[in-house]
């Protein structure tokens, strides 16, 4: 029997921040979640002078293709490639198949 979660495709929006792990929102469908993740982003801001890139985990790396294609508004004039990097076995694990995250530090007003 499938969980309710999957059959209604509830995707949950993360956020880590000071190692603290909180629930940002919930959305029906992937479009909902990768919307709702982005406009996280925007209004923290991306300090493009410190490590970013997406993470992803998966069998392949499609949907993490579709998703910065998708999103490619909140880099595009800052750069020409998004680095890329592999969820590991142990965060993998939880948040289970076809994870996609954005991994930035905030802009900090100045």
């Amino acid at each position: 029997m499938r969980l309710r979660g999957e059959l209604l495709s509830i995707k949950p929006v993360l956020t880590i921040t000071d190692g603290e792990v909180k629930l940002i929102g919930k959305a029906i469908g992937s479009k909902k979640a990768n919307n709702l993740l982005n406009k996280l982003v925007l209004n923290k801001g991306i300090d493009f002078e410190k490590p970013y890139g997406v993470v992803w985990g998966g069998y392949d790396d499609s949907i993490l293709n579709k998703y910065i294609v998708d999103s490619s508004h909140l880099w595009i004039e800052h750069t020409n490639e998004i680095p890329k990097y592999e969820l590991g076995c142990t965060i993998g694990t939880h948040v289970g198949p076809c994870a996609i995250g954005f991994a930035f530090f905030e802009k900090e007003d100045k």
